[in-house]
């Protein structure tokens, strides 16, 4: 294992990161499609991160309806009220286990790719904070070298433009920023 990956942690968070678009497709298509959709992406990413070179957590509302979907994957109930305090808690737990650079990482992110990764962890030994953003004005991925709290409280997905948000309180902390490539938000069955 290459040594810098050994002080990584990957974060993921099994949460409708843009409830927007499920609740656009419920109003449709009705909720099962869209829950249908939501549980196909999990899966998916899934999938892609089965073979991760790093640490991962799981962030989930509840540990019993996550069944086999995160084989070899710690999973932890998420803690907080509102989104923003989850991910607060979430990343906060990894620094305080020691970890020096940790990715969150929306659960229902089909188009993520280990390689996306290593590529914001590696950012990330230089460079204070990475994101991912979506092609709808979200972010699927928030990654930081060292915990600053105060981006976090507005780090709610359902936020509109959240991701320029974001990126503005980071600069507002005068910190470095790297971005990855922009992701589509998967809202139809491929």
């Amino acid at each position: 294992m290459i040594e810098y990956r050994k002080k990584c942690c990957l974060l993921i968070f099994e949460e409708e990161s843009d409830r927007n678009t499920y609740l656009q497709i419920a109003a449709t298509d009705g909720a099962d499609k869209a829950e249908a959709l939501y549980y196909n992406n999990l899966q998916q990413t899934a999938q892609a991160l089965q073979e991760l070179p790093f640490a991962s957590t799981v962030w989930v509302r509840e540990k019993q309806t996550t069944g086999a979907l995160w084989k070899n994957k710690v999973v932890e109930e998420m803690v907080g009220n509102s989104q923003s305090e989850k991910i607060a808690h979430a990343f906060q737990q990894a620094f305080n286990q020691g970890f020096r650079k940790v990715i969150l990482l929306k659960g229902d992110c089909p188009g993520i790719t280990v390689s996306i990764l290593e590529e914001a962890f590696l950012a990330l030994k230089i460079i204070e904070f990475s994101i991912g953003l979506n092609d709808r004005g979200g972010y699927y991925q928030l990654g930081m070298n060292q915990f600053e709290p105060a981006i976090l409280q507005q780090a709610d997905w359902s936020i509109p433009d959240i991701g320029k948000k974001v990126i503005r309180s980071i600069g507002d902390l005068k910190m470095a920023l790297y971005k990855t490539k922009m992701l589509p938000i998967i809202d139809k069955f491929q």
